[in-house]
């Protein structure tokens, strides 16, 4: 009986002392994910088929990062970061994320947290003839190209 107390008393003791789970939050930074969605032919995007991409930023990249597109224009879909590319012949657009503060309450304290909305809008002509679609993720902060593709557009 002593030995079944004294095992009771150090499994109680032991579930008494025992710390929580911590939790450690890991905060994804300098992450760009930019590629077609589909089966599609390496350089050709055709209307209906291969004009979908999948564009995610993490919030550092986000506040710095610039999709500019010549002849062409992204339009949203239904899912956040799905987006299918327009063919505007002429016409140059760009992508950025508009930061837009907020407050939120917190158990502690209040916090500033920063939600991003995605900005499409018109960045002037294409005046080189050119029919070809390029787009260009470029870093705001540096004035550096980060990324760079051209396509050929087809109707099918």
């Amino acid at each position: 009986m002593k030995r079944i107390n004294t095992f009771f008393f150090i499994l109680l003791s032991t579930f008494a002392f025992s710390q929580d789970d911590s939790k450690i939050v890991v905060k994804q930074q300098n992450a760009i994910f930019f590629y077609r969605t589909g089966e599609f032919a390496d350089s050709v995007i055709t209307k209906n088929v291969s004009d979908t991409f999948f564009i995610k930023l993490s919030d550092d990249k986000k506040a710095v990062t610039e999709i500019k597109l010549k002849n062409a224009m992204f339009i949203k879909s239904s899912d956040k970061h799905i987006y299918k590319l327009s063919y505007t012949p002429g016409i140059n657009y760009r992508l950025i994320y508009q930061s837009e503060s907020t407050e939120t309450l917190n158990q502690k304290n209040k916090q500033k947290a920063l939600n991003y909305t995605v900005k499409i809008e018109p960045d002037g002509a294409n005046t080189d003839g050119s029919k070809k679609i390029v787009i260009d993720l470029w870093d705001t902060k540096s004035n550096k190209n980060i990324l760079s593709n051209s396509f050929i557009y087809k109707e099918k």
